[in-house]
């Protein structure tokens, strides 16, 4: 999965590519709807379908129930979505403490974006001033690699991990966005996925810190922003009984007086969810 965040993203081939996605798409990916005129086997359409794999919902020796292939899935395969109910995250914050927040998923697109905007305009301010003004500036075609805008399946940490790099020692400056897309939506600018009550099978996939899926943003009935469907896909070549698993990207100590340890049992897991 990390390899797949990591690797640079060429926008001239992001898409679906044979009816896969091969790593997360930041920005999202827009599919065709109703409103298209192209026809229902069109291969932009993909996570709007039914899913085509085999998974089984089984009980783990130590984390509660997981998700399992029956059958051999290639990499980029799309697996499932994460259904709910779709809660303002207000509507959210007073049903968490009373009904519990294990089936949480936050719809947080929009401010990863947004964040990113932020300091893709420090950049630009930093590179502007180094410039001298007599200088000719060459423009050539200019890749960026987005990190993983993944949803938290769990309530606490909502704060969105915009890094992959150490950015310790940084000497960048925060600027203000001259405009945000936030502004508009007022108090209705986030939303959560509850699927406690109301879901799929996309519930019950655990965390790892060596995961096999990852999650895209998808947009097909709506280009609201705030509202994408969570999409699911194999990161890595799935084999036949093995967990499905994704990286919930959770931050330790986040949360006061609330310790969760994790047990994913890989090499390079990192001891503690919370």
């Amino acid at each position: 999965m990390e390899e797949a965040q990591d690797r640079n993203l060429d926008w001239q081939s992001a898409g679906y590519k044979y009816r896969q996605q091969s790593s997360t798409l930041s920005t999202g990916v827009f599919e065709c709807n109703r409103l298209c005129k192209c026809d229902k086997r069109c291969p932009n359409r993909l996570v709007q379908l039914p899913a085509f794999v085999h998974l089984q919902v089984f009980k783990t020796a130590d984390k509660g129930w997981g998700v399992r292939a029956l059958h051999d899935i290639p990499k980029g395969c799309f697996i499932s979505v994460y259904a709910g109910e779709v809660l303002t995250d207000h509507r959210a914050d007073q049903m968490g403490p009373i009904y519990g927040d294990e089936y949480f998923a936050e719809l947080d697109l929009l401010k990863n974006f947004e964040q990113y905007k932020e300091g893709y305009e420090s950049e630009v301010a930093e590179s502007a001033e180094s410039d001298s003004s007599d200088s000719i500036i060459v423009v050539s075609e200019f890749i960026r690699t987005y990190p993983d805008s993944a949803p938290r399946s769990k309530r606490p940490h909502r704060s969105p991990s915009l890094c992959n790099g150490d950015t310790e020692g940084s000497d960048l400056t925060s600027l203000p966005p001259r405009w945000s897309f936030m502004k508009y939506f007022g108090s209705s600018s986030s939303y959560t996925i509850n699927g406690k009550k109301v879901g799929n099978v996309g519930r019950f996939f655990n965390h790892s810190c060596s995961p096999n899926m990852f999650v895209q943003n998808v947009f097909i009935d709506t280009h609201d922003l705030r509202l994408p469907w969570i999409a699911f896909f194999a990161s890595k070549r799935i084999r036949a009984g093995e967990e499905m698993c994704w990286d919930y990207r959770y931050t330790p100590n986040s949360v006061p007086g609330k310790v969760i340890y994790c047990n994913c049992n890989s090499s390079r897991c990192r001891g503690r969810l919370l």
